[in-house]
């Protein structure tokens, strides 16, 4: 199931998956958004809501 769930995800959208399970806690700093490849922190917020939502 979680295969299937990742598939239609995004390169950004997984690796912000990754940086929660490291327990990020900044997801939006400039060494979180580099290290991971999240992009500006505008894009890191949308991702992150879509995700609680």
């Amino acid at each position: 199931m979680f295969l299937n769930d990742t598939e239609m995800l995004a390169a950004s959208q997984i690796e912000m998956l990754r940086a929660i399970k490291d327990g990020v806690q900044q997801l939006s700093s400039a060494e979180t958004r580099t290290k991971y490849h999240l992009g500006n922190p505008n894009t890191t917020g949308k991702k992150y809501r879509k995700f609680k939502n």
